[in-house]
């Protein structure tokens, strides 16, 4: 389970797209790493290569010292069982949601679902509004295309019915 290193995830990595970035910025980090120790020079190792704000914020959440290289390959171990194993959810919207909205939904998502819960985010603009919601198995509509479909006989008396009244 993924559970097993109470490793937390920042809320900049949203879906698998970001933990698969994560992943390559920490393995660039640990070859860069390996081959300065194995050139033997030490003085290198206190200037590493600038790293993503990815990786700098998974560290600091969690702890980990990216020149530990236990550290390192516990994160890794990480990574890989999140790849593999992580509840994931994807939300269609008919158009790109706002930055500070995508952050509220993945704050509450983890708070109230998994805490390790991975969000892709799509569009799809034929559910006019509103959002699509899928997980590995179910599948929820919350679009007005999918509300005025149930609602249809409503919607079509509700048109007719002040024709009717003009009429009289």
């Amino acid at each position: 389970m993924v559970r097993k290193e109470n490793f937390q995830l920042p809320t900049i990595i949203v879906g698998r797209s970001d933990v698969m970035k994560l992943r390559r910025d920490l393995l660039a980090a640990e070859d860069y790493i390996s081959q300065i120790e194995l050139r033997g020079s030490k003085a290198s190792l206190k200037h590493l290569p600038r790293i993503s704000q990815r990786l700098s914020d998974f560290n600091d959440i969690n702890g980990v010292n990216i020149m530990n290289r236990d550290d390192r390959n516990r994160s890794l171990l990480f990574i890989n069982e999140l790849l593999k194993s992580a509840p994931e959810l994807h939300i269609s919207f008919a158009s790109d949601p706002s930055s500070a909205f995508l952050l509220k939904i993945i704050i509450w998502f983890r708070n109230n679902i998994d805490p390790l819960i991975l969000v892709n985010i799509g569009l799809e603009p034929s559910i006019v509004a509103g959002c699509t919601l899928r997980s590995a198995n179910r599948y929820y509509d919350f679009s007005l295309r999918h509300n005025f479909a149930a609602h249809r006989d409503l919607l079509i008396n509700g048109l007719k019915e002040p024709l009717v009244n003009n009429k009289v």
